[in-house]
């Protein structure tokens, strides 16, 4: 009976995680909507249900970003801490320091999110690649990454677009 009791109130139950989860997916219409009081409102029940889960920190960070708060970072970076064998929080965390123009330690991100081998979004990391060599003046590099993107996915107009730029 300990052993339970001591395993139930370190570990989230299921129905405490599928209904972050659900918060989570409702968060994120609100901020697609850009209707931040209610995404704010989801985000902060999922995490109460889900302290420890790097996508509900990870989308807080993507909401204190969009309202301009500087502890946005923070969250970003306590998603890659608690899974750094999470391709998603690596992505997400590489996104946000492009976003800020912190070009190198961008795609160190990215590289860590295209170096787990279950990651499914290889052509949009690289073209996120692409585009913060690009922005940071690396446009060899840039351009080696959008070739690498239009290998795994050749529909990416962007790539495309920016590969012609730099020929």
């Amino acid at each position: 009976m300990i052993v339970c009791l001591t395993s139930c109130a370190t570990r989230p139950t299921s129905d405490q995680e599928n209904l972050s989860d659900l918060n989570l997916e409702i968060a994120m219409t609100y901020l697609n909507k850009e209707l931040p009081v209610m995404a704010k409102r989801h985000l902060l029940l999922a995490l109460e249900e889900a302290p420890s889960n790097p996508a509900v920190l990870a989308a807080y960070g993507l909401y204190l970003e969009k309202v301009g708060d500087p502890q946005a970072k923070e969250y970003y970076q306590k998603a890659v801490e608690l899974n750094p064998h999470s391709a998603m929080a690596h992505n997400n965390y590489g996104t946000y320091l492009c976003r800020h123009q912190q070009y190198s330690a961008a795609i160190a991100e990215f590289q860590c999110a295209i170096d787990q081998p279950e990651y499914l979004y290889m052509a949009e990391t690289y073209e996120n690649m692409g585009i913060c060599s690009y922005l940071g003046h690396q446009y060899k590099s840039a351009k080696n990454y959008f070739t690498r993107a239009l290998e795994y996915d050749p529909r990416l107009s962007l790539s495309r677009e920016m590969l012609d730029k730099l020929s």
